[in-house]
């Protein structure tokens, strides 16, 4: 059956037939009718959750070939049916990358992470990481990013938990006087649940949302719902056109009354996609030049227009065993190693050389892309990077794969990849090239990085695999490498805290019997990097002045609450505090990397209990921001790594060794 994502790329057939001149008029005048109600595109088309995720005995989760062409690697559901709202996933890392095109100077870069991140808007917990969430984007490193989008049959919707969002800010228990502090994201908890019944070994479908077709100039032709709704509508108008001409006369010839002509007339108005291609309907059509009127009529029976490529999304075990692979044999806990954060269990016994996970590549031609610098303010008072001051990397870093002589990244993604930790004395798995067949670019192995190091899609795909026989339950560990162990041990040998009263604010909200710092109890030397608010819920009813708001998911909702900045005056026996509200304005140009906050004392309170204040991090200091964060590439082993992908020594030798680290080690 047809599908949309192959384009227009049907040959024009049926255009040469002599058609008799009793029906031709009828004919074209229907033709033109179905094809006027085709609008050529315009700009206007273009809290903590308890549930646990259980795996299965048997494999619940595949990566295997998209049933979309051209797609790459999709992902599957195992032998269980899902039905609405089951889990259908286990915890995503949410990786900020942030300010990327002003670290790069505003110039354009090679980025196919664009590709698999998502808007940091969806993550709350965003909001008070950087100074503006149009400028960052999140890499959700496992399920988030295989996952495939088909508008029609979306299945799998992020976790809704309570009418309140399921991530969470952690830090896993490492403190910030901890080496590891900011060496790991502490955003977690994004798990994906059913929307609807997913049948065995069923294709997983996420919705991207439309901007990201629309953003995209090579999906200009994809359907929206609306589009479905109209090829319904001329799909209909053609059955019943077409059925009547065959009625009315008896005395036409065998041509039209033929399964041919139906055939011809219908590949007709799918060619017109090659004069229309941008016409959003044409694209929804199903079937090609060999559908008939019994055809069509099947595909609306099963539900119409949108629904005609389900079939091709539903495997079974036997394609599955030959073409997919089992990638949830682990889970993500807090690691039993110190300083490491988040790490990744076996779900169920793994032999030796067994699969522990699939991990497809996505690969950053040049490293230097992830640097980020100092700032300098020039003559004309406005901020710039400065590039003779680089002072760290993207965390993004830390989960990537490289090698000392080349500049290249390779970036591993699937499922809980990003969670398993270094060990350099005991590791338990390691990374092996999967096999070539499941390769979409083996190819590349003999190429230069130059060669198709731009190219736009993932074609590179490693294997975790057992070193041993893994028993359920035990942490999973690869070895990072000599030379990201020998940088974090000299990391561990010189960290000096460099924050003594940091703690995020995250952290200091689930803090119920906190005594808050009042005006003679400096706020900043008791916990630096965080900003006192109060709840309006708890002002009396007639006050009337403009609060300054930290936009966030829960103030976009309903029963959103409006925050105001404030400080204690007082606090009293009972932890309650008398309490001064601020009305605050704030000056910002992106530009210009440029703020100026004014408060201004609005209103006191007296007596309020300890609820009524929260605290909220500044943006840019939270752990992983600051220079001194560990930061190193995992060194993909020499064996693997292919002479031909090494970098002239003077092309690698300085930015690739500006690296200061990532996780820790047993």
């Amino acid at each position: 059956m047809f599908s949309i994502w192959e384009g227009a790329s049907k040959r024009i057939v049926g255009t040469g037939v002599a058609a008799p001149p009793k029906w031709l008029s009828r004919c074209c005048l229907m033709l033109f009718v179905l094809v006027s109600s085709i609008p050529v595109s315009t700009s206007d088309d273009i809290g903590t959750n308890k549930r646990l995720y259980k795996a299965t005995e048997e494999c619940g989760l595949y990566l295997a070939p998209s049933a979309i062409p051209g797609a790459g690697l999709g992902l599957y559901s195992g032998s269980q049916q899902y039905e609405q709202y089951d889990l259908v996933s286990d915890s995503d890392l949410m990786i900020p990358w942030w300010d990327s095109d002003y670290h790069n100077g505003n110039d354009t870069y090679y980025n196919l992470w664009d590709e698999y991140t998502w808007s940091s808007a969806m993550f709350p917990g965003m909001y008070d990481d950087v100074e503006a969430t149009s400028t960052c984007s999140i890499v959700s490193s496992g399920f988030g990013a295989a996952i495939n989008c088909m508008l029609p049959l979306v299945n799998v919707q992020d976790e809704q938990w309570d009418d309140l969002s399921a991530y969470k800010l952690t830090t896993s228990g490492v403190p910030s006087d901890s080496p590891g502090a900011g060496a790991f994201t502490p955003m977690t908890g994004r798990r994906f649940e059913a929307t609807q019944t997913i049948k065995p070994f069923s294709e997983l479908y996420a919705s991207y949302g439309e901007a990201y077709f629309e953003g995209r100039k090579i999906y200009d032709f994809v359907p929206f719902e609306r589009h479905y709704a109209s090829a319904n509508t001329l799909i209909n108008s053609f059955i019943d056109n077409v059925t009547s001409w065959k009625s009315e006369d008896k005395t036409k010839d065998q041509f039209v009354n033929s399964t041919k002509f139906e055939q011809e007339l219908w590949g007709f108005i799918l060619d017109l996609r090659k004069t229309w291609d941008k016409a959003k309907v044409l694209f929804a059509l199903p079937g090609d030049d060999t559908t008939t009127i019994d055809d069509l009529e099947k595909i609306m029976d099963f539900g119409g227009s949108e629904l005609q490529n389900y079939n091709t999304t539903v495997k079974d075990l036997e394609w599955m065993n030959e073409h997919g692979q089992c990638i949830d044999n682990i889970r993500e806990g807090v690691s039993k190693i110190t300083h490491a954060g988040r790490g990744a269990f076996a779900n169920r016994f793994i032999p030796k050389d067994g699969l522990v996970s699939a991990a497809p590549i996505v690969h950053i031609p040049n490293r230097s892309s992830l640097i980020i610098y100092e700032h300098m303010i020039t003559d004309g008072d406005k901020w710039h990077r400065n590039v003779d001051l680089p002072s760290n990397h993207q965390l993004l870093l830390n989960y990537c794969f490289g090698h000392r002589d080349a500049l290249l990244l390779l970036c591993p993604y699937g499922y809980l990849n990003f969670l398993i930790n270094h060990s350099h004395k005991n590791p338990n798995a390691k990374v092996i090239w999967t096999e070539k067949r499941r390769l979409r670019h083996p190819e590349w192995f003999d190429m230069p990085v130059k060669d198709w190091g731009n190219e736009f899609h993932s074609g590179l795909a490693l294997d975790y695999v057992a070193l041993r026989d893994i028993e359920p339950g035990e942490e999973i560990t690869i070895d990072y490498g000599i030379e990201w162990e020998t940088a974090w041990q000299e990391h561990v040998k010189k960290f000096d805290r460099p924050r003594r009263s940091y703690i995020p604010a995250f952290e200091l909200n689930e803090m119920i019997d906190l005594k808050i710092p009042t005006s003679d109890e400096p706020l900043e030397q008791q916990f630096e990097g965080v900003i006192t608010f109060c709840r309006d819920y708890y002002f009396p009813p007639d006050y009337d002045f403009m609060p300054y708001k930290f936009d966030t998911a829960e103030d976009t909702e309903s029963w959103g609450e409006y925050h105001y900045t404030c400080k204690a005056l007082m606090r009293h026996d009972d932890n309650r505090y008398t309490v001064e509200v601020f009305q605050r304005e704030r000056w910002l140009n992106r530009h210009e990397m440029y703020e100026r906050v004014l408060d201004t004392p609005a209103y006191i309170l007296f007596n309020v209990p300890r609820d009524a204040i929260f605290f909220r991090d500044k943006v840019y200091h939270r752990d992983h921001h600051q220079p001194w964060s560990f930061r190193h590439d995992i060194r993909l082993p020499d064996e693997l790594f292919p002479e031909i992908w090494k970098d002239p020594k003077n092309e690698s030798s300085s930015k690739a060794s500006m690296t200061k680290s990532s996780k820790a080690s047993t």
